[in-house]
């Protein structure tokens, strides 16, 4: 019995390989994960494959608790999420184009250590995109730009601090992926932002911790 086990489960792993084979250069999906996970791959190798593959990922709420409930480790779902598909990405610095932003609000800062630049927060139908204007001279290796999709967005929130007897707006971002992003503004561009971006995507998790 134990030998017919080993064999059904080599001729379950071989029919599997095969089939990548034959998708050739296809993007992997969340399907092609499952199946992996389901044909008793380790981790290790599933996030081999997702790491040297493209990738047409859903990983949306509902789709992350599908593939949990299908048997996905967290680590095998957490390399899903790092290695999305440059249409999918979260990157620093995307080129989304400037004239499909549906709303721009100006002169917005972002703080990194020493380096402050000055930009843009700009909202699409995709996601959120801060645009540097003006760096201070300590930005020179610091790249401050970034571009967040809607569905990798764990955490989003609108805070307000008095600093120098004047109220600030502070919006900070976490993704699924663990970054964090944070940009400063006038506490009116802010209470603009938050007022459109809360009406665009009410779903979205508004409470930082």
């Amino acid at each position: 019995m134990r030998n017919t086990g080993r064999t059904v489960a080599g001729i379950v792993l071989m029919l599997l390989a095969a089939a990548l084979v034959v998708a050739g250069d296809a993007p992997l999906t969340n399907s092609d994960v499952t199946g992996m996970v389901n044909a008793g791959l380790v981790a290790g190798t599933i996030i081999a494959k997702i790491q040297g593959s493209s990738t047409d990922f859903q990983l949306d709420t509902a789709s992350l608790a599908i593939l949990t409930q299908q048997g996905a480790p967290e680590r095998v779902i957490q390399a899903m999420i790092e290695r999305q598909s440059p249409a999918r990405s979260d990157v620093a610095a995307q080129a989304w184009p400037r004239d499909k932003a549906r709303h721009i609000w100006s002169d917005l800062v972002r703080v990194i250590n020493r380096c402050r630049s000055r930009g843009d927060l700009m909202l699409f139908d995709a996601g959120l995109q801060f645009s540097p204007i003006q760096d201070s001279s300590a930005c020179v290796d610091t790249n401050t730009g970034f571009s967040v999709i809607w569905d990798q967005i764990d955490t989003i929130c609108f805070k307000y601090l008095v600093i120098d007897e004047a109220t600030v707006g502070v919006l900070m971002i976490r993704t699924k992926a663990g970054k964090s992003f944070q940009v400063r503004a006038s506490q009116m561009a802010m209470q603009a932002a938050d007022g459109e971006v809360k009406f665009q995507q009410p779903r979205l998790n508004y409470r930082c911790d």
